[in-house]
């Protein structure tokens, strides 16, 4: 299980999504860093290496991850909840974003009345970039709790790099996963917040 230190102030350490799965080709490059800004929410970098990416979904709740795809899944109060949030781009800025305690019976964000995460990409020649906020008003009306988090909160997560119908089909991790699944929170890594 892998271990990440989440910045609330200065600057942010990167992650990088290293573990290949077997069922596929070696994904592209991919790396980021994971923010908290109080009062506001997570900020998430993702960068992908990779000239071209697939993008052919634009719309909210599409299957993006068939496309080249980053992907962020947080349980940010594991000690209060199974629930975590998944939060899915690809180069359009399409999102797929839903809320639950694992792949069955999973709301999305939209269906339960809530905003999805704001989104900006950007496409250069050799690579693309999502910048994700989740906001803090978003993570209370889910979990129902205040979302106010001190130094030394402890959360759960993993980010993803796929891409299930590109002409190199490819699924990697930052914390390892033993199976080509990434709704199994049981291999999610450990954050903490510095």
């Amino acid at each position: 299980m892998e271990f990440y230190q989440v910045s609330t102030k200065g600057a942010p350490a990167q992650f990088f999504v290293t573990h290949h799965r077997p069922e596929g080709e070696i994904a592209p490059k991919t790396e980021g860093y994971l923010q908290y800004i109080s009062g506001v929410g997570f900020r998430v970098m993702m960068r992908c290496y990779e000239e071209n990416p697939k993008a052919t979904y634009t719309q909210p709740d599409d299957p993006v991850f068939k496309d080249s795809c980053m992907e962020v899944f947080l349980n940010c109060f594991p000690e209060h909840s199974d629930c975590y949030i998944n939060v899915e781009v690809n180069a359009n800025g399409a999102m797929r974003c839903g809320f639950g305690p694992g792949r069955a019976n999973r709301p999305k964000v939209l269906e339960l009345g809530l905003d999805q995460p704001k989104v900006d990409i950007t496409v250069q020649t050799d690579y693309w970039q999502a910048e994700i906020l989740i906001p803090e008003s978003l993570l209370e009306s889910l979990y129902q709790i205040p979302c106010k988090l001190p130094s030394g909160h402890k959360m759960r997560g993993n980010f993803y790099k796929c891409g299930e119908e590109t002409d190199k089909p490819h699924w990697a991790t930052w914390s390892a996963v033993e199976r080509l699944d990434f709704h199994t929170p049981e291999y999610f890594g450990e954050l903490i917040l510095v």
